[in-house]
């Protein structure tokens, strides 16, 4: 797949690169806790939610840090002619975040589903020496486990899982805004010594 420098309009094969870099908080906040390097994120208007996938996995994901991200100035400045989804309308781009090269992409929701497709699955790697009926037997143990650890817990725990998800969320908004804020502030900088020289 090649890569179109921004403003540029996706097409066929194509995926634009934008200019602004993915802040580190915005994959944590989509609620995403894969290890994938690539990993999409677009709104959908079935359920009216953040959606995200590795290529293996597609989920919901948490609106909150999806919506600051979306309604930031600066966000928005580089995002505006692109279609990532809405309450009314299926999202014709998919944002693509590489996580290793902290890249923001945008791309045919087509394609980009395609590229996530080649993308090795952490599961795969993980069960790859394994028979399948070993695979299963370690996946149905996987879960087993999560359900009895989640079932013991008492309310209290759950209340104070809950309240720490939430202090680490407001955390990750804060960063999110003030690191949009800080590009925001530079590209102002710039403008204005262009227009001053």
């Amino acid at each position: 797949m090649s890569v179109l420098e921004w403003p540029a309009v996706p097409t066929p094969g194509r995926i634009v690169r934008l200019p602004l870099g993915c802040p580190a908080q915005l994959v944590e906040l989509s609620g995403y806790d894969g290890a994938a390097r690539l990993l999409a994120m677009w709104w959908t208007p079935y359920g009216d939610e953040l959606m995200f996938s590795d290529g293996t996995t597609t989920a919901t994901g948490d609106y909150r840090g999806w919506l600051a991200f979306c309604a930031h100035p600066l966000t928005r400045l580089f995002l505006n002619a692109y279609e990532l989804g809405s309450s009314e309308h299926e999202a014709e781009h998919w944002l693509l975040v590489d996580r290793h090269l902290a890249t923001l992409d945008v791309g045919l929701a087509h394609d980009v589903r395609g590229l996530l497709a080649t993308q090795p699955s952490e599961l795969h790697a993980l069960t790859a020496e394994l028979s399948p009926t070993e695979a299963a037997a370690l996946l149905e143990h996987a879960f087993e486990e999560h359900v009895s650890r989640e079932r013991g817990k008492t309310p209290e725990q759950r209340g104070s899982d809950i309240r720490a998800r939430y202090k680490r969320e407001q955390e990750l908004l804060r960063g999110l805004e003030a690191v949009l804020d800080e590009g925001m502030q530079t590209v102002i900088e710039i403008l204005e010594r262009h227009d001053h020289p």
